[in-house]
């Protein structure tokens, strides 16, 4: 019994950012330049009380498209087609139950099933859905036009994520890869030496057997795998370098 809880109690230790200080700083940075630019350019277009009223979502989404950029979250179809879907569900509820703490509540977890059915689940847009729903007159009185500056100030953002990621040396977007095929089908295609290892096919069989949400892509992580495979093999080889190794079997 004490064991179970105090490994309960153990996951409640922050885990280990697994990132160095000049990421921190180049993350902060981006999603401080992203977003002030995308609010300006709102809050020109629009007013600056709009601008202001939408900017809470808005940062959340500014420190994942900037922090964990390779994220399946961050990526461009879940941002912008999370607020879309979010802004949409907000503005039907409004328009038929009104303005209230319920309507809400019912707009982020329609939200989010919207999200989840045009595979674009990003956490900020809800809370978007939620703004929406008890913004002041100004951002109601806009009525469907409400979408002009959230789009605005979405797009915004991810233009400023893809010149800004890309430039400080992060990739961005990642690729996702979809698996097309049946397992047997690729079995039977595949050479032998080719069925051995872990492929982002069977990445992407295994996120779908676990069928919980993971915020990362396949292609990111294979590359952990990829580079967890380095180490290993360094490790069992007592430390010695794969290069060095190589360099040996070209001169023998």
């Amino acid at each position: 019994m004490q064991r179970y809880l105090t490994g309960w109690f153990n996951r409640f230790i922050p885990a280990t950012l697994n990132t160095h200080p000049k990421e921190w700083f180049r993350a902060s940075v981006g999603s401080s330049l992203g977003l002030l630019i995308s609010a300006l350019v709102c809050g020109q277009v629009f007013s600056a009380s709009v601008a202001l009223h939408l900017m809470g979502p808005m940062a959340a989404s500014a420190v994942i498209l900037f922090a964990v950029s390779s994220g399946a979250l961050a990526q461009p179809w879940p941002v912008i087609g999370g607020y879309l879907a979010s802004t949409g569900v907000s503005l039907i509820l409004t328009h038929y139950f009104g303005y209230s703490l319920e309507v809400g509540a019912a707009a982020v977890g329609l939200s989010l099933g919207a999200m989840c059915v045009l595979r674009c689940l990003h956490p900020p847009a809800a809370a978007l859905a939620l703004c929406l729903v008890l913004a002041d007159g100004e951002v109601t009185g806009m009525g469907w036009h409400v979408f002009y500056p959230v789009m605005l100030y979405v797009l915004g953002l991810v233009i400023a994520a893809l010149l800004y990621n890309n430039v400080t040396g992060v990739r961005y977007p990642k690729l996702h890869t979809h698996v097309q095929v049946a397992v047997a089908e690729l079995a039977v295609e595949q050479a032998p030496q080719e069925r051995l290892g872990i492929t982002a096919t069977d990445l992407e069989l295994a996120l779908d057997e676990i069928g919980e949400f993971v915020d990362i892509t396949v292609e990111e992580l294979e590359d952990i795998f990829r580079t967890a495979e380095k180490y290993a093999m360094r490790r069992s080889l007592g430390g010695i370098p794969l290069e060095q190794i190589m360099a040996l079997d070209e001169t023998a």
